[in-house]
Parts: structure tokens; C-alpha cells; sequence
């Protein structure tokens, strides 16, 4: 993806995967538990760079707590992201919701923005690693139809 500047108008969004342990998330106003498993967070990266963004998110520590997402990657482990050029967070939102293999996790987490209209931006996915590299690769193929621009980041 090219690293210079963007036309304001184009929307970013990603999809960040995540490892678990059973962990408690302690956010500003609540302490949220989690199983142990693989969880899918989506947000937006609406900024000159998005793809700071995620590299920030894939970052463990050395970052201000701002968003839910913060918390979480602070406990958790992220283990990669799927970038979206051209994509709003709102339709890979749809995407996860409609999807066989994740289930709304954490009510409220991550969607502020969206409040009354989306449950959750915290997925937690129902299967193995396996199945995790099948879906991370039909989710690749749907968004390489949609994004104007794709990067696959590994953590």
C-alpha cells in the first residue's frame, strides 16, 4: 500500500484477530471476561495513514488507552489485520454478523459510534486454527472484491 497522502473522502477499515487467554479486560468503567480463544475486532482508520492505525493496535504496550480496543490488545494477543481501502466499517460489520463462524462477543464493545445499530465490534470466533486460516482467506477474497486496497498485516 502506498504510504502517502489520501484523498479525505476515502474510507479505511480494518479487521484485527486476536489470541485470548481467559483474561478479564479492565476498561475505564467495567471489567470484562474472556475465554480463551481467537476473537475479530473491526474498526475504522480514517486518517492520512491508516495503516498506523493497526500497527498500533498490533502493539502490546508504548500507546495511550483511548478505545475498547486499547484494553483489549493490552491483555490479548494480536496476531494480525486485514486492511480495507474504499470500505466502511459498517459493511464489514454486516460481513462478521452475517458470517457462520464468529458470534457477537462483548455487548457495546467498540461501537460507540454505532450505538442502537450494531451489538458489538468484538467477535469471537468459533473454531480452531484451522478454520481460522479458511475464513481469514474467504474474508481476503470478499474484501479483494470490495477494497480499493487490501494489505494483509502479520503480527
Amino acid at each position: 500500500m502506498s504510504t502517502g497522502s489520501r484523498r479525505s473522502s476515502q474510507s479505511f477499515s480494518y479487521v484485527l484477530i486476536l489470541w485470548c487467554d481467559d483474561v478479564l479486560v479492565e476498561l475505564k468503567r467495567s471489567k470484562v471476561p474472556l475465554s480463551r480463544g481467537y476473537y475479530i475486532y473491526v474498526g475504522s482508520a480514517n486518517i492520512k495513514r491508516p495503516y498506523l492505525r493497526v500497527v498500533r493496535h498490533l502493539m502490546k504496550s508504548g500507546k495511550k488507552l483511548r478505545w475498547h480496543v486499547d484494553y483489549l490488545t493490552r491483555v490479548c494477543d494480536p496476531v494480525g489485520a486485514l486492511l480495507c481501502g474504499g470500505v466502511r466499517e459498517e459493511t464489514l460489520y454486516e460481513i462478521l454478523v452475517s458470517s457462520d463462524y464468529v458470534t457477537p462477543s462483548v455487548e457495546g464493545f467498540g461501537c460507540s459510534d454505532y450505538r442502537g445499530t450494531h451489538k458489538t465490534h468484538l467477535f469471537r470466533f468459533c473454531g480452531g486454527m484451522e478454520l481460522l486460516h479458511e475464513v481469514v482467506g474467504r474474508l481476503s477474497s470478499v474484501l479483494r472484491v470490495l477494497c480499493s486496497e487490501i494489505e494483509v498485516i502479520l503480527n
